[in-house]
C-alpha cells in the first residue's frame, strides 16, 4: 500500500486516530502554509509518521482506549457518528445486523462507554 496523507478540514482526535490506525501516516490541516505541506508529504514518503503541531496536541488528549480497537471495530465507530442505524452500518460493512450488534457491544466493553450517545461522544 502506498503511503497515505490526509489533508482534512475535520480535527476530532477520533478522525485522527482513525485514520492512522487504518494506515494512514499523516494526517494534516486544510489550509496548512506549503513548507509544512512538502515537509508533511516527504515525512510521509520516507515512512515515517506526520501528524501537525496542532493535532498532536489534541491527540495528547485522546485516551489509550482506541488503541485496543481493530480496525473494523474504528470502522463502525466512524459509521456510529454518521448517525447511521445498525441496518445501514451492516450494509456498508458487508456484515449482518447482528455482527453489528455483537461489534457495538465489544466496543462498549473495550472503552467503557454505556450506550449509542456516548458512543457518539468519543
Amino acid at each position: 500500500m502506498p503511503p497515505v496523507l490526509i489533508q482534512s478540514a475535520f480535527d476530532d482526535p477520533f478522525r485522527i486516530q482513525t485514520a492512522l490506525g487504518l494506515g494512514a501516516l499523516g494526517y494534516v490541516p486544510k489550509g496548512m502554509e506549503e513548507g509544512e505541506l512538502l515537509k508533511a508529504v516527504d515525512t510521509v514518503l520516507r515512512g515515517e509518521v506526520y501528524v501537525s503541531k496542532e493535532h498532536i496536541t489534541r491527540l495528547n488528549g485522546v485516551s489509550s482506549k482506541y488503541m485496543r480497537l481493530t480496525k473494523r471495530e474504528l470502522e463502525l465507530i466512524n459509521l456510529v457518528k454518521q448517525n447511521k442505524t445498525n441496518g445501514q452500518i451492516a450494509e456498508a460493512m458487508g456484515v449482518s445486523k447482528r455482527s453489528v450488534e455483537t461489534y457495538i457491544s465489544h466496543i462498549y466493553v473495550k472503552t467503557g462507554v454505556q450506550n449509542r450517545l456516548e458512543l457518539m461522544g468519543l
